[in-house]
């Protein structure tokens, strides 16, 4: 899920690894490609859904399932560096909805509900609300046909707790995973680097030959070097976090990306250069140094984003970007935008810049003769 307009997809990242296989879609809403208007009041970022198709091997579709998941978590980990873009699981949620009813001409009423967050998968026919309980198939008779895995905790006593856990077979969900056969999409991609810039509401990011080519290089890097590929994998992970789980925090999604450059410079930790560190700061600074790609490297800025928005962040408990000192005029706030220009937004160009360059050196050069 994610806040921006995707184009150019519906295609095939080809086979992630030797039992897996990913394709890419997306849900076609009317409207979809409209992008942040700030001088029209109902218009506002928007999610994006994505179907990501998983073909894996296994003895029974439970197990199946639970492989595809896990293969969609690490595969999107990746996919938020190289596109800048935070990708979440599908979840339900009640939310509060204000839906208009047109009455005539430009006349409308509108109603306040609640209303639960799900869509229609007119593929497989199924409704989707999560990817646990919330799958219902429709049966011949239009019955609805619910998923069953249930886990829960309560108190047993004063003492402990009971959990409770029970599956039940579904037949008809069972066969529609079990009978999906994915399909292969043969498209042509623009030839270009990864982009190594921001993505805003009103870009258009697209999957790239270079994309395709991290992917079979991925795998080779991990069957060649598991440890630096943990590393990396975790990486990636803390900066989906931090454009997913922290979108709305600005100092916790500075610390986030931090930390996911600080996780990812433990790939090096045998090199000579890493070793003139003798704290993990130094060990941060030398290696972001190490992969700057222009010739003034800002020590002073590295070492503040380290110590006083990570450190001060994750053992201070401090927010450096007025989450709770705000004020609603910004247009008046003349220290907001220096801030947000001189360190969020710079922060995330420079480390951005920083993790691609880890990537174009490492990886995908990775098994050519000339590495």
């Amino acid at each position: 899920m994610f806040s921006t307009f995707f184009s150019n997809l519906g295609c095939e990242v080809g086979s992630y690894c030797s039992e897996i296989k990913v394709n890419i879609s997306s849900l076609k809403l009317p409207d979809r490609e409209k992008v942040y208007n700030v001088e029209e009041l109902t218009v506002c970022p928007k999610e994006q859904l994505l179907f990501f198709d998983i073909e894996v091997q296994a003895y029974d579709v439970s197990a199946g399932r639970s492989l595809a998941y896990n293969a969609f978590l690490e595969f999107v980990s990746f996919l938020a560096v190289l596109l800048d873009i935070g990708f979440k699981p599908f979840q339900t949620e009640e939310n509060l909805l204000l839906l208009d009813q047109h009455v005539y001409a430009d006349n409308y009423k509108f109603y306040s509900t609640v209303g639960s967050k799900g869509f229609d998968d007119t593929e497989l026919n199924i409704l989707v609300y999560d990817n646990l309980n919330g799958l219902i198939a429709v049966d011949a008779n239009g019955q609805l046909i619910k998923n069953e895995y249930i886990s829960i905790t309560v108190p047993e006593s004063s003492n402990g707790i009971s959990v409770v856990t029970r599956a039940k077979y579904n037949e008809k969900l069972e066969n529609i995973f079990k009978k999906r056969a994915i399909e292969d999409v043969k498209k042509s991609y623009p030839s270009q680097k990864i982009d190594k810039e921001l993505c805003f509401y009103n870009s258009s990011p697209s999957i790239l030959t270079s994309h395709i080519k991290f992917f079979r290089k991925i795998k080779v890097f991990e069957a060649n070097e598991k440890e630096k590929y943990l590393y990396f994998l975790h990486a990636c992970k803390m900066y989906n976090l931090a454009l997913t789980v922290c979108s709305n925090e600005p100092t916790m999604l500075i610390a986030y990306l931090i930390s996911s450059l600080d996780i990812l410079s433990k790939t090096e930790k045998s090199c000579e250069y890493l070793k003139e560190g003798k704290s993990d700061m130094d060990k941060f600074l030398l290696f972001s140094k190490q992969y700057w790609d222009d010739k003034d490297f800002d020590k002073k800025f590295f070492q503040y984003l380290y110590g006083n928005i990570r450190s001060g962040h994750f053992h201070s408990g401090e927010f450096k970007f007025f989450e709770y000192n705000l004020t609603l005029s910004q247009s008046f706030n003349m220290s907001f935008f220096e801030i947000q220009q001189e360190y969020y937004i710079r922060a995330k160009k420079e480390i951005r810049k920083i993790f691609i360059n880890w990537i174009e050196k490492n990886v995908l050069p990775y098994g050519d003769k000339t590495l």
